[in-house]
Formats: C-alpha cells, structure tokens, sequence
C-alpha cells in the first residue's frame, strides 16, 4: 500500500514537471514569435544612433565624444599650456518600411558637430564644423533566435560647414560629402516593441570642397565604427 503511494505520487510529480517544461517551451515560443512579428512585412521601424569611432582616418565629426589633449616637457622653463579641448557629436535617425518579412528599406539621417578649442601663442584658435546627410539604407534581420542579427547597407548625401578662428582672423569653407558603408550587428528585444541595437559596420566618406576647386580634390576616408541606438517596430501584428 505504501509503495502504491509513493509510486503515485512520483508519477504526479513527473506529470507536473512535464507540464512546467511545456509551459515554459510555450512561453519561449510565444516571446520568440513576438519579436519576429516586429519584423513583418507592413511594419514601421523607426530609429536612432550615434557612432563609435574604433579605428581609420574618418574624421572626427562622424565619432562622439569629449577629448582634452595636454602637451607635456621636462624641458628647463616649460610652461604648459592650457589643454586643447573638442567635443563630437553626432546624431542618426531613421525611418524604415518592412516590404517582405525581416527586410526594410527606408531613410538615415546624418547630424553632426564638431566643436574644437585650443591656445597657440598666446591666441585662441576655435574650430567648428557641421555635417548633414540624408540616403537610403536596406536591412535584413536573420529570425535566428531571441538575439535577432542583422545585416544593413547604406549611402548618404549631404554637406558640411567649418568654420576657423585665430585671434581676430576667420575662414569659412564649405563642402560636398557622401559616403557609402555596410555592416552586421544584433538587435536585443526590449518588451514587444523595441531593441537595442549594436551594428558594427566600415564607412567610406568622401568631402570634396565646393569653392576654388578646379581639380577635383577630394578627401576619402575610410573609418571602422560602433553604432548603438533603439529601434520602434511600430504597426499592427498580422
């Protein structure tokens, strides 16, 4: 009789673990599938970033940041001078449209600033400059999993402005910029409707001076970055 008990009762707790583990297969399913439905077709993604620099030439306009450089000497009678400072930011919003399922195509916009201040001989010299660009860009999310990677290309268009001034001197100079670039990066799901997005991806940009420029000199850097920003998928599930 005893052992009738105790096998029943093992037999009851086998049923519940089963069930506990199908509850919890359901609800993973659940959570997957709501994610991957942010990526129908029909929906709206909606964004905004900011880039890392890691490595290349690209200009400081196109990283974020704050930097003071010191210049340092063990030399008899150095002075040291006050600390060159430059602050960079930039700020990329988009707009996309899922025309088939995990693939949208839409809009990114490129603002930027640069802000440099530094004292030489006694004077100071400010440096700014501004950029905006606007292109298409085309992504791909890969239904992988709860982690959803990505593949993005994108091209931008756009101008900058710089503006130099040393004691009472100032120049102006304005110019053509475009760029192309591509990368892979991981959207992690925040809830149901958004994620935080990680993309690194290798830009191309070229800034070409609109004045006194019968050459066709142009600067081409090539920069290796760190996107991170948040995305809304925004529209009705099917």
């Amino acid at each position: 009789m005893k052992a009738e008990k105790l096998k029943s009762r093992r037999n009851l707790n086998i049923i519940v673990v089963k069930k506990a583990v199908l509850l919890i297969n359901v609800l993973c399913l659940l959570k997957l599938s709501l994610l991957n439905a942010q990526t129908n077709q029909g929906k709206v993604l909606l964004g905004v970033s900011s880039t890392f620099s890691l490595a290349g030439s690209g200009p400081n306009i196109m990283s974020l940041g704050y930097t003071t450089t010191k210049l340092k000497s063990n030399a008899g009678g150095f002075t040291e001078p006050d600390p060159d400072k430059t602050i960079n930011l930039n700020f990329l919003p988009k707009a996309g449209y899922f025309v088939i399922d995990n693939l949208a195509v839409g809009l990114d916009i490129t603002i930027a600033l640069s802000d440099s201040r530094s004292t030489e001989s006694g004077y100071k010299l400010t440096s700014n400059s501004t950029l905006f660009s606007i292109g298409p860009f085309v992504r791909y999310y890969v239904p992988a999993g709860r982690v959803l990677p990505f593949f993005e290309l994108g091209a931008a268009w756009g101008s900058a402005t710089s503006k130099f001034s040393y004691d009472n001197m100032s120049d102006d100079s304005k110019a053509n910029v475009s760029g192309i670039g591509g990368g892979i990066g991981l959207a992690i799901p925040l809830g149901n409707v958004a994620s935080f997005d990680v993309l690194a991806d290798y830009n191309s940009l070229t800034v070409k001076n609109k004045e006194d420029n019968p050459d066709n000199t142009r600067t081409v850097s090539g920069t290796l970055g760190l996107k991170l920003g948040f995305v809304l998928f925004l529209g009705r599930n099917k």
